[in-house]
């Protein structure tokens, strides 16, 4: 079967959440807060426009998901978030998901996707993937996800 993307539905909610956990990025408590919050809102329709979630579903099961959508600026959007159910890790999807986006920002009139992660060790190959992907450090907020956690900032200008 070809991988499809499509919008999460409601009742997917908890797997996407659990997905989020099983990454082990995230802190007891904190995938179900903001990842569970962010996809109830995007669901009832409570997010600025343009906000969008979709899921990668191949076989009938979810491989990833992302989130994203544009800032203040329209030719500028956000990535907050991409998973991969670790399961399903280096096989291609985080790469699909990720040209998803790209396409849909550009079809949206999109020019640049900005893409914020941490500096901690954890997420090393997420940054890794971002720089294979063309993506190059705009910039980093020292303790901007607390202490001695950077914030590091990566921006694409797409074709």
């Amino acid at each position: 079967m070809n991988p499809q993307f499509r919008p999460p539905k409601r009742d997917e909610c908890d797997a996407l959440v659990e997905l989020g956990n099983s990454t082990g990025i995230f802190s007891p408590g904190e995938a179900q807060e903001l990842l569970g919050q962010t996809l109830s809102d995007l669901l009832d329709e409570n997010l600025p426009s343009g906000h969008q979630a979709h899921v990668l579903v191949d076989d009938a099961t979810i491989k990833g998901w992302v989130y994203f959508g544009p800032t203040e600026h329209p030719t500028v959007w956000n990535l907050w978030w991409i998973g991969v159910d670790p399961s399903f890790k280096g096989q291609g999807f985080g790469k699909q998901l990720l040209r998803f986006v790209e396409e849909s920002v550009k079809a949206n009139l999109g020019r640049y996707l900005i893409i914020e992660t941490s500096s901690s060790d954890q997420l090393r190959h997420t940054r890794d993937f971002y720089k294979l992907q063309g993506y190059d450090v705009s910039h980093t907020e020292p303790d901007g996800y607390g202490p001695a956690q950077d914030k590091v900032v990566f921006k694409k200008q797409l074709d």
